[in-house]
């Protein structure tokens, strides 16, 4: 019999994660792109290293045909380094009379923004409407897509405070992946460009994370520059002497500017110190991260529990407003230690 450890995660196994399903937005569903400027095109190509990038004035605009009627209550804008502060969305289903469905105020990063409308709307054209740049260039995003999901997605606490223990070196300041500016990145090469061959690509670029404190771990967010990496892995450490695997990740060559947001994470409790380790670089011009940042909860020591069966069956229940869980009789806390 396989031996079970009873944790919080019981709590969340009844809980759905809605994936998500097709990106509406991709040319190959049908769908097509003109702007004010720029070849909108780029930015439903389903390529994360080619982008719209728009003349320089805060009015410009995006406008995406999907080529029939859809119904969709999710956005994934990934912005370049010129993103917009302040933005509308607006839908039609003419192509002519357009009704906003989102306003951004004060948008105050690059890399991935996620919006999910409480309400679904239907209609087949979606526009993008710039109102303030956030920089002195145009309004640029790599990709722009459009999902319906049947229930909200997941979201993420970022943890704070995290600073750059030891690293390879390489070619400028490595802590540059921690300042919150996607527009300056750490290049782990240790020149500005070596190669084209594979062997001048491999080299060892890594940097250590310290977390300030113990944390589970439950995503990791990296935004590569074009250069990126082609190889890496990250790793997770409670004391920065022994590590365990947390993912591993084999690419391809090429330029391909992306943002990886990692979730599928193993040995990922009672983490402190987080290491990113790249092993190749995918161009000669080295390994190119924007930001690094890392999500999870508090880790909280609790009383485990053996479970000696293939399946648990556990009871959730409320007793004067208090959550608890029975387990073969026995009254447990949610952090699974058993109450007197």
């Amino acid at each position: 019999m396989r031996k079970f450890f009873f944790l919080v995660a019981f709590l969340s196994a009844s809980i759905m994660i809605c994936a998500e399903d097709v990106n509406f937005a991709l040319a190959t569903q049908g769908s097509s792109a003109t702007a004010s400027s720029g070849d909108a095109g780029l930015a439903i190509d389903g390529n994360q290293g080619t982008r719209w990038e728009s003349d320089k004035n805060d009015e410009e605009w995006f406008l995406l045909n999907m080529g029939q009627s859809r119904t969709f209550n999710y956005f994934k804008i990934n912005w370049e380094g010129a993103y917009a502060q302040q933005y509308q969305l607006l839908a039609s289903t003419d192509g002519v009379n357009f009704t906003a469905i989102y306003t951004e105020n004060n948008l105050d990063h690059a890399n991935w923004q996620k919006i999910y409308l409480e309400t679904p709307v239907t209609a087949q054209y979606i526009k993008y409407q710039g109102i303030k740049r956030a920089t002195v260039w145009g309004q640029s995003f790599w990709e722009f897509e459009v999902y319906y999901l049947s229930e909200p997605p997941k979201t993420y606490t970022e943890i704070t405070g995290l600073t750059i223990v030891t690293s390879s070196g390489g070619y400028n300041d490595v802590n540059r992946v921690l300042d919150g500016n996607a527009g300056t990145e750490w290049q782990g090469s240790p020149t500005n460009e070596t190669d084209e061959d594979e062997q001048s690509r491999t080299y060892d670029a890594w940097f250590v994370v310290d977390l300030g404190g113990l944390y589970n771990v439950d995503k990791v967010d990296i935004q590569f520059e074009g250069a990126c990496a082609q190889d890496y892995h990250i790793d997770f450490s409670e004391d920065n002497t022994a590590w365990n695997l947390g993912y591993n990740f084999v690419g391809n060559p090429g330029i391909y500017g992306r943002t990886d947001e990692v979730t599928d994470l193993a040995n990922n409790a009672k983490v402190r110190y987080v290491r990113f380790w790249s092993t190749k670089a995918a161009t000669k011009y080295g390994m190119k991260i924007f930001e690094f940042r890392v999500y999870g909860a508090t880790w909280v020591p609790t009383s485990v529990v053996n479970v000696q069966e293939d399946k648990v069956q556990v009871t959730k229940v409320i007793e004067n407003g208090q959550l608890y869980i029975l387990y073969n009789g026995t009254k447990y806390n949610v952090q699974g230690a058993r109450i007197q």
